[in-house]
């Protein structure tokens, strides 16, 4: 069921083996007890629990603190309250409506939700995953509390939950082990963000001190690219501290993927920028 979910990448197609697997899971451990209202509960939970806010929605949520990171930002401890409760309540909807609202009460950049669709290919099916087990978990549950079948193991609570910890320690020394040794001298912040220059040759650019209006008012019938070929001159605005797409490099210079673009583009009409 839950290499299903993965593999697949939805959840819905899983839901009659959740249902299914809930029920054996009933006849294997109450056998003789069980009766056939308690037997058809999972047909119920199952559905009514699918479109509610699940456990790989809100674990999703972890984007908008690595987005911060990523930036060298920081959240305001004030901002944390409201971006939880609007991402919980927009956990009901699809991430990709979710995310870019949220990045947006950080005050973060939202290129970076660029990134996040590139690395949800992957993390959306550990997502559904943990979808899949959020919904039999649940239904498991509260067909036990509403059976009256519900029992409490302080013990047994403990080791899996210890265990679980332990797991989860092991998991992230592991990938940190793994990225330090695979990354950390080829992909130093150092050599790729702070010592970084622009790529190939630049145009003739000069940087304003603060963004104002175009001195040259458009003339009769004429558009924005026109006006450009005609001054020889085309305006660009940019964020100053946008890493990796904007910012000023340790030697104070104006550097960043869509600088190099910009540049590119100047290049390719003739013009300064």
């Amino acid at each position: 069921m839950l290499l299903t979910a993965f593999i697949v990448g939805n959840t819905f197609v899983v839901l009659p083996m959740i249902t299914d697997a809930v029920k054996s899971l009933i006849r294997k451990h109450w056998p003789g007890h069980a009766n056939d209202e308690e037997t058809h509960m999972p047909e119920y939970f199952v559905p009514l629990a699918y479109p509610f806010p699940d456990l790989g929605r809100i674990v999703g949520m972890i984007f908008i603190p690595f987005a911060a990171w990523f930036y060298g930002m920081q959240i305001a401890p004030g901002s944390y309250l409201e971006l939880t409760v609007v991402g919980f309540i927009g956990a009901f909807a699809k991430p990709i409506i979710t995310i870019p609202l949220l990045l947006s009460l950080a005050e973060i950049p939202d290129d970076i939700f660029q990134l996040y669709l590139v690395a949800g290919v992957v993390a959306s099916r550990f997502g559904d995953l943990m979808k899949a087990t959020h919904l039999f978990a649940f239904t498991v549950v509260t067909t036990c509390v509403l059976s009256g079948n519900l029992r409490f193991n302080l013990r047994r609570s403990l080791l899996k939950g210890l265990l679980a910890f332990t797991v989860l320690i092991l998991s992230v020394v592991v990938v940190r082990s793994v990225l330090v040794r695979s990354f950390q001298f080829s992909y130093g912040r150092e050599d790729l963000v702070v010592a970084r220059e622009l790529k190939g040759r630049p145009a003739e650019f000069e940087i304003l001190k603060e963004a104002s209006a175009n001195p040259e008012p458009l003339e009769n019938d004429e558009d924005v690219m026109e006006r450009i070929l005609r001054r020889g001159i085309i305006r660009i605005g940019f964020q100053p501290e946008g890493l990796p797409f904007s910012y000023f490099n340790r030697e104070g210079n104006l550097v960043g993927f869509d600088v190099d673009m910009a540049h590119q583009l100047a290049l390719d009409l003739d013009v300064d920028i």
